[in-house]
């Protein structure tokens, strides 16, 4: 299911902050992409509210398609971005 509607201009906002960002498809079936380092998490963990829930949303790891990638390796990377930003 594509995303459309009020969270679509928000969302967009958020990919487009990455320095990757791209965009591939045409308008029937356009596809985002985008990535983030350890000092743009919250850009991450913002637009994963948004379109984590919605069915064929894609997360990789390292450019990788992995097992559980939202579900675990978010969390971990998550508990990594905290001790990066308390300098631990």
């Amino acid at each position: 299911m594509p995303l459309r509607g009020a969270n679509y201009p928000r969302a967009l906002e958020i990919a487009r902050r990455s320095p990757v960002y791209r965009e591939t498809g045409d308008s029937d079936r356009l596809e985002h992409y985008a990535a983030y380092g350890v000092d743009a998490f919250d850009d991450l963990l913002k637009l994963h509210e948004i379109v984590g829930p919605i069915t064929g949303t894609e997360f990789l790891l390292d450019g990788q398609r992995v097992p559980y990638a939202a579900g675990l390796w978010l969390p971990l990377f998550q508990i990594f971005w905290i001790h990066h930003r308390l300098g631990t």
